[in-house]
């Protein structure tokens, strides 16, 4: 099953993690979220912590009106 996550919970858990210092394994059981999930946020977090500050729904947004940009051509 595919469970999606709000880009707000995954930024509470890696500031538990990532600056508060507690355990990545302990995090994942309390949370009930696989810790190979966990330990990619917190991955991505350490690259760039302003990552899961975008508003939701903003990578589709941005997808859907980049394709826009292609509507006027056409295949021959």
């Amino acid at each position: 099953m595919v469970r999606a996550y709000s880009n707000e919970l995954k930024n509470k858990i890696c500031v538990r993690i990532c600056k508060k210092r507690e355990s990545t394994s302990m995090v994942a059981k309390e949370m009930d979220i696989p810790l190979k999930t966990v330990e990619k946020w917190v991955t991505a977090y350490y690259k760039d912590p302003k990552v899961f500050e975008v508003p939701e729904g903003y990578i589709f947004e941005k997808r859907r009106l980049d394709a826009h940009r292609y509507d006027s051509y056409t295949r021959e």
